[in-house]
C-alpha cells in the first residue's frame, strides 16, 4: 500500500549495484522485459527482489545496457548541474517544519507501540497480573503492626514492579537506534521531534494505562486507605514515567552497550532503596538523588495520614495494646509527614523532564559528532 505513494523506484542488488531506477509504473514492464515477456503473478516490487535475493545478476547488467540507465544518467547529470552556483543550504532537501515531524513520529511509534507483542500488550498483561498477585497477596491488610509493615513492604514492591516495568523503554530504545542513526542522517527529522515523539507514546500509552490498571485492581483487594484511590494512582502513574525516562536516559547515553540493561537493573535498586525506609541512616543529600523518594512519601502519607492503628508485637498482652495514629508511624519511619504531595508531584515532574532532556543532549551530542551536515538540530 505505502508503495503506491512512491513515484519513482530504486531497487539495489547486494553489493550496491544498482538493479532499476525508474518510474514504478514501469517497474513492470522492465521486469517482463528481463524475464522475456513472462508476467509475475505477484507484485513486480515482490517478483524483482525475490529474483535479486536468490542471486540472480540478469537485472543489474540488463539496467547498466538499458534506456534507464540511460535516463538515470541524464537525472544525475541534471541534478547536478543545477546545483551548481547554489548555497549548500538550497541543495540539501529541508526539512519539513518541525508540527508535522512530531506528528508523523506520533503516529509511527503509536503503531509501533500497540502493534509490538512486547510493548502494549505485555505492559497491560504483566500490569493485570501484578494486580492480582500483590492484591491477594496483601489482602485485607489489618490496622494494626502487621498492618503498618505489611503496607511498607507492599508499596516497596509496588514501586520495584513499575521500575521493572520501565526497563523495556530501555530495550525499545536500544532496538530502533540504528533506525534512528539512518533516518537522522538523512534529514527526515529533528533530534529533539524524534525524542519528543517517542517519550510521549510511552509515556500516554505505557505509562499511564498499565499503572492505572495496577492500582485500579490492586487497591480494593488489599483494603488500601478508602477514598484515598485517586492520589494513589496518579503516583503509580508519574513513578512510572519518572522510571521510564530514567531508562530512557541511560539508552540514550549507551544506546549500544551490553552491559546497559544489569546497569539499569542496579540503579533502579539502589534508588529504590535509597527511596524507602530500608535506610534509615543514609544522608539527605543521597536520598534526594532518587526519585523514589517522593514517591515513598506519597504513597505512605496517603495511606497512613488519616488512620489509627493499634500496636499489638507478638507476645504483648491485648491489655496492653495501644493506639498509634499514622502520623505517629510516619515520624517514627522518617518520613516527612508535612511534606505537601504537590511539592511531590511536580519533583516527579521534574525528574522525567530532566531525563527527556539528557535523552535529548545525548543523542544530540552522537549525530553531531557523527559529521553529518543534516544533523546539526
Amino acid at each position: 500500500e505505502a508503495l503506491q505513494h512512491f513515484n519513482m523506484l530504486s531497487v539495489m542488488a547486494p553489493g550496491g549495484k544498482l538493479a532499476y531506477f525508474g518510474s514504478r509504473s514501469e517497474l513492470e514492464d522492465f521486469v517482463s522485459a528481463v524475464d522475456l515477456g513472462v508476467r509475475c503473478s505477484s507484485s513486480a516490487t515482490d517478483y524483482i527482489l525475490d529474483a535479486i535475493s536468490a542471486g540472480d545478476t540478469r537485472y543489474e547488467h540488463f539496467f547498466m545496457e538499458s534506456e534507464y540507465h540511460k535516463r538515470f544518467l541524464s537525472r544525475v547529470s541534471q541534478s547536478y548541474q543545477a546545483s551548481l552556483g547554489k548555497p549548500i543550504a538550497d541543495v540539501i532537501p529541508q526539512l519539513p517544519p518541525i508540527g508535522i515531524q512530531v506528528q508523523q513520529l506520533l503516529l509511527r511509534e503509536f503503531r509501533i507501540c500497540c502493534r509490538d507483542p512486547g510493548l502494549a500488550a505485555w505492559q497491560f498483561s504483566s500490569a493485570l497480573a501484578a494486580g492480582l498477585l500483590f492484591g491477594f497477596t496483601f489482602r485485607s491488610l489489618p490496622l494494626n503492626l502487621v498492618g503498618v509493615i505489611s503496607r511498607i513492604g507492599l508499596f516497596f514492591a509496588v514501586q520495584c514492579t513499575l521500575g521493572m516495568q520501565a526497563l523495556q523503554s530501555l530495550v525499545t530504545w536500544r532496538d530502533g537506534y540504528t533506525s534512528f542513526v539512518r533516518e537522522r542522517a538523512a534529514g527526515y527529522f529533528f533530534t529533539g521531534a524524534y525524542v519528543l515523539a517517542k517519550a510521549c507514546v510511552d509515556m500516554l500509552v505505557l505509562r499511564v494505562g498499565p499503572p492505572l490498571l495496577f492500582g485500579a485492581v490492586l487497591y480494593p483487594l488489599a483494603g488500601l486507605h478508602a477514598g484515598n484511590e485517586a492520589l494513589f494512582l496518579v503516583i503509580l502513574c508519574l513513578t512510572s514515567m519518572a522510571a521510564s525516562t530514567f531508562c530512557m536516559a541511560l539508552g540514550a547515553l549507551a544506546p549500544r552497550s551490553a552491559v546497559g540493561m544489569p546497569i539499569a537493573v542496579l540503579l533502579l535498586l539502589l534508588l529504590l532503596l535509597l527511596g524507602g525506609v530500608m535506610i534509615r541512616d543514609a544522608p539527605t543529600w543521597m536520598t534526594s538523588l532518587s526519585f523514589f523518594k517522593a514517591s515513598s512519601l506519597v504513597l505512605v502519607g496517603n495511606e497512613f495520614l488519616g488512620l489509627t492503628f493499634v500496636f499489638d508485637p507478638v507476645g504483648l498482652p491485648s491489655s496492653q495494646a495501644k493506639l498509634i495514629s499514622g502520623a505517629e508511624w510516619l515520624r517514627l519511619l522518617q518520613l516527612d509527614a508535612d511534606s505537601s504531595s504537590g511539592a511531590q508531584v511536580l519533583k516527579l515532574l521534574a525528574w522525567s523532564f530532566g531525563f527527556v532532556t539528557v535523552s535529548w543532549v545525548a543523542l544530540l551530542v552522537r549525530v553531531r559528532h557523527s559529521g553529518c551536515v543534516a544533523c546539526r538540530k
